[in-house]
Formats: structure tokens, C-alpha cells, sequence
């Protein structure tokens, strides 16, 4: 599905209408120097989410560099390379997919879960430890999208307009503990066992002592080593039945 700038339009008056509730991506800290989209450490405060994230097997992406980040048509940065994005809700409440379905597409969870419900985007990386700012409470994962490859499906002469994209898809709810006086917590190394489009498994493995023991005050700012805590991701399932459409999706800029 390739989206016009008018498709656009009426896509965002459709969830308006629905009463969508489109919230801002949490992306990882980037390393000092680098490039990458993300928050800067000098303006954010603790609590933080730390994990490791890796695809079983390993999976090499092709995307090109104008498409390693985009801007969605809800305004939000999206990191696309070297990353695995997941939505999430506050509960567990169910989502209609069928309905999501019908109206993005194979889009449907890229940037909301059901009506009057947000699907935060959460990314973490697939090369390296992951740091993110996040807010206290419980929340569960409940969809999560993984970029393999990328190219332009509509170019002009001013540029790409439009993107195609093939994904590997994961429909693996994950319930996500992150106590109110803590100021770290490690997730574990998820490892995301797939067949190329799905996610079959999801095993979460507590390396903790390792990962800490490796950490220096300055991977986390403000907080020290000692200071983070387990609270490993806890699997509870998948859906029962696999979208009808095929895994990727177009979107134009």
C-alpha cells in the first residue's frame, strides 16, 4: 500500500475520527558523536530501560541510507536501521486486528493499537545495548516490526516520495516491569527466534551479571552501574492467527 500526500490526510482525519491517540516513539540513547535520531543524554532523567535485542537467525538488512530514519505521517522520527521497533499498550486489553486491518493495511500496528488506545513505539538496537528513557508502571508489548530490506517504489525529480519495505513481524505479547523507585532496569537479551515474515518464539536470557558488570557510568546518564536493577520481560503468548496481509508495507514522505 503506498500512501499520497492526500491518503495521508485522510488517514489522519479517519483516526482523529476514531478517537486514535497517536503518541511520540521512544527511540535509545545514541552514542556521543554519532548520528543516529534519538534523545540527548544532557536532556532526559531516569528511569531507564536497558536490553539486548538480537534475531535468531541473524538477519542482514538492505536499506539505504535516506531510509535508515524517516518522519511517519504522524510527525515522529522512526529509526529503521539496525533496529527493532515494538508497539505497546498500558494493558491488555484486546485489539481488534481484523479492523486495524481494514484500515492501514499491513501498517496496522506501526502506529496505533485500537481505538482510543496509543501504541507507543518503543526501538531498541539489534548490534548493541539499548538504553532508553521510559516512564515507571507496567507495560505490555503487544506487536513488534523489523526492517529487512528497503527501496524507493517513487521517485521524482526532487527525490524518493514513497518507500517499499519487507518485514519480519512478531505478534509475541511481552510484559515489561519497571518499579517506580527504580532508576535502571535491564530487560534481558531477547532473542526473537523467526522464518524470515514472523516471529515464531521469543526467549528472553538473564545474562544481567554480565551486562552490568560491563557497564560504565557513562552508558547511563546520571545513573551508576550498581544502581540498575533485573526486571526481566516476561513472554505471555502470541495471537492465535496471522494477519491476512503480507509482511511489509509502502509509505511515501
Amino acid at each position: 500500500m503506498e500512501m499520497s500526500r492526500l491518503g495521508v490526510v485522510l488517514l489522519l482525519a479517519l483516526l482523529q475520527g476514531c478517537g486514535a491517540v497517536i503518541s511520540k516513539s521512544t527511540m535509545p540513547i545514541p552514542a556521543a558523536g554519532s548520528s543516529e535520531p534519538g534523545p540527548s543524554a544532557a536532556t532526559i532523567k531516569p528511569p531507564y530501560l536497558l536490553a539486548n535485542v538480537r534475531l535468531s537467525p541473524p538477519v542482514e538488512q538492505n536499506v539505504p541510507d535516506d531510509g535508515a530514519s524517516f518522519t511517519n505521517p504522524f510527525g515522529n522520527k522512526m529509526l529503521r536501521k539496525d533496529a527493532i521497533y515494538f508497539t505497546t499498550t498500558p494493558d491488555l486489553k484486546p485489539i481488534n486486528w481484523e479492523r486495524q486491518e481494514s484500515l492501514l493495511g499491513s501498517m496496522k500496528a506501526a502506529f496505533f493499537t485500537g481505538k482510543g488506545e496509543s501504541g507507543d513505539p518503543i526501538y531498541f538496537y539489534t548490534k548493541k545495548l539499548s538504553v532508553l528513557p521510559v516512564t515507571a508502571g507496567t507495560q505490555y508489548v503487544r506487536y513488534g516490526n523489523y526492517l529487512i530490506s528497503m527501496y524507493c517504489s517513487t521517485m521524482t525529480s526532487t527525490g524518493c516520495k514513497a518507500y517499499s519495505e519487507n518485514n519480519v513481524q512478531s505478534y509475541h505479547e511481552l510484559k515489561i516491569i519497571v518499579p517506580q523507585d527504580a532508576k535502571a532496569v535491564y530487560l534481558g537479551t531477547l532473542i526473537l527466534e523467526h522464518d524470515g515474515q514472523y516471529v515464531k518464539r521469543i526467549r528472553v536470557v538473564d545474562d544481567f551479571d554480565t551486562v552490568r558488570a560491563k557497564l560504565t557510568a557513562a552508558d547511563i546518564p546520571g545513573v551508576k552501574p550498581a544502581e540498575v536493577r533485573k526486571s526481566l520481560a516476561v513472554v505471555l503468548g502470541s495471537r492465535s492467527r496471522q494477519p491476512q496481509t503480507t509482511p511489509g508495507f509502502s509509505h511515501g514522505q
